[in-house]
């Protein structure tokens, strides 16, 4: 079992919350981007752990039952004589399940358990065995084995074999899987056994290929067989028996199991059958599982690409491990961004899975490098292309340095109409986001974030949009050229005709005062003068301390996406010292 992922390694982010202390934003934030990735591998894993189990389950017990008797003689003898007493009980049951295996068959649309007809009553068992079925052998099936011939010590003579496909297929399997391990085991002690284990093992797995294509020829058969609609289950099993007879199913199934007694020896099959009858008898009507032991192998990008390696290329893109792929970037959204990227990613795919399924498979180094060189061709990619994107993506993408990596993508997107449009329909998704947190900080942030003026907004987020455009022109500007936004309106207050309107009539008034003869009426004129001039200098600084904050937030927008060389903002946004970021 091959799972192939785009990380190197299980689990890179680190999102541990020491004890005693409340989480930064920064980690929530992270825990909850991981957290989706982190359930779909974990419930992945579970998931291949479930079916290694029900695999492993569906035959270990019965493969230890065979492999010891076949290893003491004496627990052969014993374990025969248990299978001939539960052989009339294997009997009821293969019987039944022939006849409800060959329904499900025929129905098209899928028998299961829950069948009314999967639940044959002891009266309907023994018609189905009166009218005898080609699939149940009533006589002794343990017998002695046949003498061998004296000449070739093999079975003498093919028979029949009375059992249907799927205790042919078992018994096969059985003896290909005891062979594997014989062979596994010869390899590490005994080399010089090795070889004719290994052809028995081939001759064997040669047998199971033709058992298997004779039991699809009767799937086949069967489903293009109209059994009887509401017929006895006599009726059935006869309709079936002359499927059975048009394929000569048990000769020909009885030609294979004769090879295979050939190929290890009587004793061997007549074992077999013993364990399929013992493990089989209380469960004989239930559908073969072809389940299959398997292995977990993770396939990631932390492969060796040979094909680079043996070139003189100055990167080597072994230490670049998951930063080789746009897709993980920006928190596993990267290769959203264009189809280039896609491409590119798709392409180290291939890559990586000809090195890693080339060593599973044993194959040379030079058989890699010539894989690869194909894939580069039918992707039509050159090499000389390969190894400058690989150097491009060591220095965009620098180990440590997410924001590097996402400054340098921004303006690779930046440099296609495309990839703006791209951009900026991320950017409005986050801002539109913000409603589904809370309405009232999604008013917030689209009136202070968002490229168009949100309808009907109230003066106080009006207020709030014309303060923070400065900041946020800096900021879309950062993230995507030439956008356009909405012009916003100054306050009425912060406007200079208020202020040249309260200079004005503060000149006036205070003309008239000196002018006017009588003193109570020029006492008036002058508190009014006062009075106007007053505001008048509160308007002009409140205008300078407004315009001096928007300027500062400006500034501070500015530091934060664009650090000066040897400075990146710290968490508290002041700049701090470090190496120096490369911009494109």
């Amino acid at each position: 079992m091959l799972y192939a992922v785009p990380s190197n390694g299980v689990g890179s982010a680190w999102t541990r919350v020491d004890p005693g202390s409340q989480p930064g934003w920064r980690t929530a934030t992270l825990s909850a981007v991981n957290f989706p990735r982190e359930v779909d591998f974990r419930s992945d894993v579970e998931d291949l752990e479930r079916l290694l189990l029900d695999a492993d389950a569906s035959w270990s017990d019965t493969q230890q039952l065979f492999d010891q008797a076949v290893a003491v003689p004496k627990q052969q003898a014993e374990l025969i004589q248990a299978a001939r007493l539960l052989q009339p009980v294997y009997v009821r049951g293969r019987a039944a399940g022939g006849v409800w295996e060959a329904l499900g068959i025929t129905k098209g649309d899928g028998a299961t358990v829950l069948d009314a007809t999967a639940a044959f009553t002891e009266d309907q068992v023994n018609a189905i065995i009166k009218a005898t079925p080609s699939w149940v052998s009533i006589s002794d099936a343990l017998k002695a084995a046949d003498p061998p011939d004296a000449a070739t010590n093999t079975a003498s003579s093919a028979e029949p074999w009375p059992w249907g496909t799927g205790p042919a297929e078992r018994v096969v399997r059985l003896v290909l899987r005891s062979l594997r391990t014989r062979l596994d085991s010869a390899t590490l002690n005994s080399p010089q056994q090795a070889p004719s284990i290994s052809d028995e093992l081939t001759r064997t797995s040669d047998i199971l290929q033709r058992v298997l294509a004779i039991r699809d020829a009767l799937t086949q058969e069967l489903t293009n067989t109209e059994l009887p609609q509401d017929a006895d289950v006599t009726s059935l099993t006869h309709t079936i028996n002359s499927v059975f007879t048009r394929l000569d199913v048990p000769a020909a199934l009885g030609a294979e199991l004769t090879k295979l007694k050939n190929v290890v020896t009587p004793q061997l099959v007549r074992t077999a059958l013993a364990v399929e009858i013992i493990s089989r008898c209380t469960s004989s009507r239930t559908p073969l599982q072809r389940s299959a032991p398997f292995k977990f192998v993770r396939l990631g990008p932390d492969v060796e690409i040979s094909l680079l390696t043996n070139k003189s290329t100055s990167e080597n893109p072994q230490p670049l491990g998951d930063r080789i792929l746009y897709g993980t970037q920006v928190a596993h959204f990267g290769a959203f961004g264009a189809a280039e990227w896609r491409q590119w990613d798709w392409l180290m795919g291939r890559l990586h899975a000809v090195a890693h399924l080339g060593r599973l498979l044993g194959a040379d180094e030079s058989w890699i490098r010539q894989t690869q060189a194909q894939v580069l061709e039918s992707e039509e990619f050159t090499l000389d292309k390969l190894n400058k994107h690989i150097s491009q993506l060591s220095r965009d993408c620098p180990p440590g340095r997410g924001a590097a990596a996402v400054r340098a993508m921004r303006n690779e997107l930046n440099s296609t109409a495309h990839g703006k449009v791209v951009l900026k329909a991320v950017a409005d998704r986050l801002v539109e986001f913000s409603g589904t947190v809370h309405p009232k900080l999604g008013a917030v942030v689209k009136a202070s974030a968002g490229t168009r003026t949100p309808p009907n907004q109230s003066r106080r987020l009006q207020w709030l949009r014309w303060f923070t455009a400065p900041a946020r022109g800096v900021v879309w500007k950062a993230i995507v050229s030439g956008v356009e936004h909405d012009p916003t309106h100054t306050p009425t207050l912060l406007k200079q005709w208020p202020t040249l309107a309260t200079t004005a009539l503060a000149l006036t008034t205070l003309i008239l005062s000196t002018t006017i003869s009588v003193p109570v009426i020029s006492v008036v004129f002058a508190l009014i003068a006062g009075v106007l001039l007053s505001a008048t200098a509160a308007l002009l600084v409140l205008r300078r301390a407004v315009n001096r904050a928007r300027d500062q937030l400006k500034e501070r927008c500015q530091r934060a996406l664009n650090p000066t060389p040897g400075e990146t903002p710290s968490s508290d946004g002041s700049p701090r010292t470090e190496g120096v970021l490369q911009e494109n």
